[in-house]
């Protein structure tokens, strides 16, 4: 597996350039996915760059050390070292720059802001970092409210309160991943009041957490205050979907499967094992890239039309998109010095069919727009996630025609068949997928179909069969009771 994935980046990183059009940077990477057995397999692009955006395009200067973007109809920028906000359309043709705040009639400035959240109805809610407070206002600058370290006897009081991302729910909840503190998001309700934690995640265990416990038992008080505790995993990013479920990435997860989570309101993950299929975010637990073993690590995650998950690998500078369920798009991006990779990328969003992904060492923004294989794509996940198989039927085809090695193309067109009931050629498409529940589901479905087809036959024929089988007990009980009289009547035949 391995050397397999190694070949297959040495290719990616040496391929051939492809242009994509006059609009699109030529590309210096090569898309791939993973097949049913979890070998790397190039793909059609889904995304190509087209053109990349700095401070001094937008005409407000060189951006300094840029930490997230948000969309809402418009583009918001956290410029982190320049302690401001940069505002613009989606053509990238008009900026606006948010520097100074107005908070009860005095000047207020940001400190190092780290993440931006905007609800719908037009509020900023900035995760200043530097100021250990989450600052609330309208796009003019004038302050609502500001958050910050909760006086609560749960809140760790020994931490500080230093927000690094935050997402708001339509109710108005907002939750809150805080420097430092591992019990979960910090949770406040639409009236800023601290709730508690949600979505704790468990101490992993591992080599280390171990050998730290038994150390703990057999080390002195004093030597036991220097060791470092054993805590959980915090959140890296955050988003979340229409619905209010909050996603989060985990950068250390060692489950493949749990690198993304959708937290349901109790705080538990729902996204493993969705539609009974083996999940797996980012590439395997251990891969070969540029000669070294690499292991993903995801900061951050964006949610689309809660169907479309885009996730961002920033060590291995490379985004995964998903469907709503979990299964593999497409995997693009790459590092380098050109247009279309990345030296280090920090946030990533979707907007309309397209990608943005920010590089806070490059000072830019590279905009990837969707193919027409992407398209057809993301068309064909929409229609079947909205319940209209038999419309999507021919589009999963399309997808098919690119790239028959897709997964999520292959299971998707197999589901579509089955629910419109074509349960043999369903179970052709699930095996190309690797689907061993689906494939028995339509299994059983196909001969319940067959024996309801033929009922009148087999009806037939188990009558034919009974008749048959009465004729024959009948003769042989014939031919034993003439054999007993004969031998009654010494052998006198008949």
């Amino acid at each position: 597996m391995k050397r397999i994935y190694q070949k297959a980046m040495a290719l990616f990183m040496a391929g051939v350039l492809l242009l994509t059009g006059s609009t699109a940077l030529a590309l210096p990477y090569r898309s791939y996915i993973y097949d049913a057995y979890k070998e790397p397999v190039y793909a059609p692009d889904v995304y190509v760059p087209s053109k990349v955006i700095n401070g001094n395009t937008l005409g407000v200067g060189d951006f300094n050390e840029p930490s997230d973007i948000f969309y809402n109809g418009k583009f918001y920028i956290v410029d982190s070292l320049n302690n401001r906000i940069v505002m613009t359309d989606k053509e990238f043709k008009s900026a606006k720059v948010l520097s100074e705040f107005r908070n009860g009639g005095r000047l207020d400035k940001l400190n190092k802001p780290s993440n931006i959240f905007v609800t719908a109805d037009g509020k900023l809610y900035i995760s200043d970092y530097g100021n250990k407070r989450i600052v609330i206002s309208d796009e003019k600058g004038n302050i609502e409210s500001v958050i910050t370290k909760p006086d609560n006897m749960v809140y760790p009081q020994e931490r500080d309160f230093a927000p690094m991302d935050l997402v708001v729910s339509s109710s108005g909840m907002l939750y809150v991943i805080a420097d430092g503190i591992y019990q979960g998001t910090v949770v406040f309700d639409s009236h800023h009041d601290f709730k508690g934690f949600f979505g704790s995640n468990q101490v992993e265990v591992t080599l280390e957490v171990l050998m730290n416990n038994v150390w703990k038992k057999l080390a002195t008080k004093e030597q036991r205050k220097k060791l470092e505790r054993n805590v959980p995993v915090q959140y890296s990013s955050l988003a979340i979907d229409s619905e209010d479920f909050v996603y989060a990435t985990v950068p250390s997860a060692k489950d493949a499967s749990t690198r993304v989570r959708k937290l349901n309101p109790n705080g538990q993950n729902i996204l493993v094992g969705a539609d009974d299929t083996e999940i797996f975010f980012g590439d395997p637990e251990s891969y070969v890239y540029k000669g070294e073993i690499s292991t993903t690590i995801l900061n951050a995650i964006d949610v689309v039309d809660d169907k479309i998950i885009t996730v961002l690998d920033r060590k291995n500078k490379k985004l995964y998109q998903y469907d709503q369920n979990g299964r593999l798009i497409t995997i693009f991006g790459g590092e380098g010095s050109c247009d279309g990779v990345f030296s280090d990328p920090v946030a990533a969003c979707a907007f309309d069919t397209n990608v943005v992904v920010l590089d806070t060492q490059k000072k830019n923004l590279t905009i990837f727009d969707i193919t027409d294989y992407g398209k057809i794509m993301l068309k064909a996940i929409d229609i079947y996630s909205d319940g209209l198989y038999a419309e999507s039927v021919d589009y999963w085809k399309e997808v098919l025609k690119y790239n028959s090695n897709s997964g999520i193309a292959n299971l998707g067109y197999g589901k579509a068949l089955y629910q419109m009931g074509d349960y043999q050629q369903a179970m052709e498409y699930f095996e190309k997928a690797n689907d061993k529940t689906q494939y028995s589901a339509a299994y059983k479905e196909y001969r319940k179909s067959v024996l309801r087809d033929n009922f009148t036959l087999l009806v037939v024929l188990v009558v034919s069969f009974i008749v048959c089988a009465f004729a024959v007990i009948k003769w042989k009980l014939y031919r034993f009771i003439a054999r007993a009289f004969r031998r009654a009547k010494g052998g006198a035949k008949i």
